[in-house]
């Protein structure tokens, strides 16, 4: 019987490991003092523009790239870029770049995605991989602020296809990859 227990015990703690790992990660990125200034940064830019889109690649093994954000702007039909690291500055890329990069996140369905955290996904590997990165977009309008974070997308996409949201998150950064944002 006692066995039994401590089987059960180990077998949850190995399961539910990489949840309370990831689970302290986010709660750790949102208590960090440059977050503070990050959320002043991304408030501003929400109070100047009609929807502001940020997006950083964060590991829980390094800190090197946890505050390292590409933002990007929409105000009616103009378009701005920023790189969000210590400071704000401004990307020179041209109005037609931002725009596609704009319909891109669009025809994603990144405004409307849920995080993976509200998604049904029932992937027996998904616990396998340890110390990968995170894509998270932090998403503000007029109205609403939504964070979106997927784990290693590209590795659960091929071994649990089917989850259209980590196939859109993963076209969502290639965008920004090919034209060497981040």
């Amino acid at each position: 019987m006692k066995f039994t227990n401590l089987f059960f015990i180990l077998f949850i703690l190995v399961v539910t490991e990489p949840v309370l790992a990831r689970e302290q990660l986010l709660f750790t990125n949102n208590a960090d003092s440059n977050n503070k200034d990050l959320s002043s940064i991304l408030y501003t830019l929400k109070l100047q523009n009609d929807v502001v889109i940020a997006f950083r690649v964060f590991s829980n093994s390094s800190s090197e790239n946890n505050n390292n954000y590409f933002v990007l702007t929409k105000l009616s039909n103009h378009y701005g870029a920023y790189r969000i690291k210590e400071e704000m500055m401004k990307f020179d890329l041209s109005q037609e770049a931002m725009k596609t990069i704009w319909l891109n996140f669009e025809q994603n369905g990144l405004l409307d995605m849920k995080n993976e955290d509200e998604l049904i996904d029932v992937c027996p590997k998904k616990y396998h991989i340890y110390n990968a990165h995170f894509y998270e977009f932090i998403i503000m309008d007029k109205g609403k602020t939504k964070r979106l974070s997927y784990y290693y997308p590209e590795y659960y996409d091929e071994v649990c296809p089917g989850m259209s949201e980590r196939k859109k998150i993963i076209n969502s950064v290639a965008i920004i990859v090919k034209l060497g944002i981040n």
